[in-house]
């Protein structure tokens, strides 16, 4: 099971979008993801704190990114949750 998802979590990794943060992160992201499988499955695992910084575009605006490792596991329970198609009214799920 372990190493099962640790691929998994590989996968998604290369569906994240560019940034800094991943940048800095795939020098060591075989280890990043077998740590994030460890605590994911012996139930361990504390979201990071979010980075605050601001832009100017369009207008200034106090952003909130969370931190890799934590955007890597939403990307990963995104590629669990696809396959379950909600239809109809009151989220049937079918």
């Amino acid at each position: 099971m372990h190493n099962n998802l640790t691929k998994q979590l590989l996968n998604a990794a290369t569906q994240t979008a560019q940034s800094l943060q991943k940048s800095l992160s795939l020098f060591n992201i075989a280890e990043l993801c077998n740590e994030l499988a460890s605590d994911v499955l012996n139930q361990k695992y504390q979201p990071s704190t979010y980075t605050r910084f601001a832009v100017c575009d369009p207008k200034l605006r106090e952003i909130y990114a969370p931190a890799y490792r934590d955007r890597l596991l939403q990307c990963w329970l995104v590629n669990q949750a696809e396959p379950i198609q909600i239809t109809g009214s009151f989220g049937q799920i079918n």
